[in-house]
């Protein structure tokens, strides 16, 4: 009785996964037209013409409809009893709405590398969403493994790479015999039972001893010396409430200097500034955006996967416009402009403008509070800055502090309301 909707282009591997299963348990597949996942509106349409029970979509679109069932004053046609998500890590945000909008349809995250047939392990939701949602247990015969950089089962609640065994492996790449010897290795805890897929993802077990995915391998970058997650980076934006999708990456900035940026959709008039201020208060300093840039939509795949490499550095029709100040209201102001301005080599930035925004970087940043200190006899941070990135505010965060370190500000009564013997 169930009818499942042919979502997936038929050049992905998830086309046989709708297709081929449910001819086989004799349900009816529904084949798409070619405005079936043109708008979340337009798959609502479909769904409720065609009777559809059954849904598997690219966590991207699943994102999109989540976003509209908020809005939408209509409820999910009646007819549907289960979601699958898979494709990339799933938005707690967006799992979060569709199971308050939805909560009597069974919400299931799947995983699984082409390279290994189709779906490995799969996660229902229950009606409690956890922060970070786990792409569950494995499936069938498959095989889960962490391991180490080594390659050696990584200790247990240890974080590591992912590695999939089980007759669903695939042989290797076609003419590409390195690249095969590196993915496809023998099983880590028994040679004799195959060969075993290297995923390059990096997952943990939680406390329910479910898989929960935590990026990509080579997703750990370096930028200045420090090592940076961009999986961390993108979970602590999405967590925010103006964020509805987001996505770290490392892109040279006008100056040719290797920089930490992001880019977020929004369905409100998210401020970067204030997002990025939301971050220095629970990352450190150089895991925070230098710049993060607002967009319509992240750019994606023919597939719905994420396209990193289409990213560019954010231009200034990505930022909201901020506003700028006109004269000076102190000496104070008027010196850190000048500080500014000569870090930045900026000459038209105001007092208003953001230093993160018009080109600064963590570098620039440790020379403007070097310069501060030295001009101005002031102690700022580079967090400091990232939380008051203009002329004006961080002014007035030095003139506050001036007044904090007043005569006996300093002294502190050590033994404030303890009696003496």
């Amino acid at each position: 009785g169930d009818r499942v909707l042919q979502f997936a282009s038929p050049s992905f591997d998830v086309y046989l996964e709708e297709v081929v299963p449910t001819l086989l348990a004799g349900a009816s597949v529904v084949i798409r037209d070619e405005h079936s996942g043109s708008s979340a509106e337009r798959l609502l349409h479909v769904v409720q013409r065609e009777g559809v029970t059954l849904l598997q979509l690219p966590t991207a679109f699943f994102n999109e409809l989540a976003h509209h069932l908020t809005r939408a004053p209509q409820p999910l046609p009646a007819c549907l009893r289960a979601v699958v998500i898979g494709g990339e890590r799933a938005n707690h945000a967006a799992c979060k709405r569709f199971r308050a909008a939805a909560p009597q349809v069974r919400l299931f995250n799947a995983y699984g590398p082409t390279e290994v047939t189709i779906t490995a392990t799969c996660h229902e939701l229950g009606a409690q969403v956890p922060d970070e949602v786990p792409i569950g247990r494995p499936i069938g015969a498959c095989r889960a493994y962490i391991v180490d950089k080594h390659g050696r089962p990584a200790p247990q609640g240890a974080r590591g790479e992912l590695v999939l065994g089980g007759p669903q492996v695939a042989l290797g790449y076609l003419n590409r015999s390195d690249e095969t010897q590196q993915r496809f290795v023998p099983d880590p805890i028994d040679a004799s039972r195959g060969m075993v897929y290297r995923t390059g993802d990096l997952v943990r077990v939680d406390e329910d001893g479910h898989l929960v995915f935590e990026g990509r391998v080579d997703a750990q970058v370096k930028v200045r010396g420090f090592r940076i997650e961009l999986g961390e980076v993108e979970r602590a934006l999405e967590a925010h409430p103006d964020v509805a999708e987001a996505v770290a990456t490392v892109l040279a900035s006008p100056a040719g200097e290797p920089t930490l940026v992001a880019f977020i959709v929004s369905h409100t008039a998210a401020d970067p500034q204030r997002i990025r201020q939301a971050l220095a208060a629970t990352l450190p300093a150089h895991l925070v955006p230098a710049r993060i840039g607002v967009v319509e939509a992240l750019p994606r795949s023919s597939t719905g996967k994420l396209d990193r490499r289409a990213l560019t550095w954010p231009s200034d029709t990505e930022l909201p416009s901020t506003p700028v100040g006109n004269q000076p209201a102190s000496e104070l102001e008027a010196s850190v402009l000048v500080l500014f301005r000569e870090v930045l080599a900026d000459p038209a930035l105001g007092l208003d403008h953001s230093f993160f925004d018009r080109g600064g970087s963590s570098i620039r940043a440790l020379r403007l509070v070097g310069r501060i200190e030295e001009a101005l006899h002031a102690y700022p941070t580079v967090a400091t800055l990232i939380t008051h990135p203009s002329p004006r505010a961080l002014a007035r965060w030095m003139a506050s502090a001036r007044e904090a370190a007043a005569p006996n500000a300093e002294l502190v009564p050590l033994n404030d309301g303890i009696e003496g013997p």
